[in-house]
């Protein structure tokens, strides 16, 4: 028989060891992570976006081709909640001097939220390993 790697039993071990109010506030903390990864709000997106690049110089374009380069943007942050990209413009104003581009900005989103994202994966994890008699009373 193949034996599973250690991170798996080790995964089950713990599953194994909660009481049912641990997989009560488990649950709320994973219900939390996915309101805090919420998709954010387009126009605040935008808004933020627009506010960000206000701090630099914007060269003169026709109004489509300055539609389309914030669409550009919007397109790349909008699945991002808005703390995320708030927080991810505030800290590029903090500690840069040049214009960013749109992956500068994902980029930083992608590290504010990383924390939630492991997070959330490692209670989905725990939760595909919860025993049987508990699921009823903890989803």
């Amino acid at each position: 028989m193949i034996s599973a790697p250690k991170e798996y039993l080790a995964v089950q071990d713990v599953a194994r060891r909660l009481s049912q109010e641990d997989w009560q506030a488990i649950s709320h903390a994973l219900k939390l992570t996915h309101t805090a990864l919420r998709e954010g709000d387009p126009e605040r997106t935008m808004g933020r976006i627009m506010a960000l690049l206000a701090h630099f110089f914007i060269t003169p374009l026709p109004e489509k081709l300055h539609s389309a380069v914030f669409n550009d943007w919007l397109m790349m942050l909008e699945p991002f909640p808005s703390w995320a990209v708030e927080s991810a413009c505030t800290s590029w104003l903090k500690y840069q001097s040049k214009k960013p581009f749109p992956r500068d900005i994902l980029t930083r989103v992608r590290e504010e939220i990383l924390p939630y994202t492991r997070l959330r994966d490692a209670l989905n994890l725990l939760f595909q390993h919860q025993p049987n008699h508990l699921k009823q009373g903890a989803k």
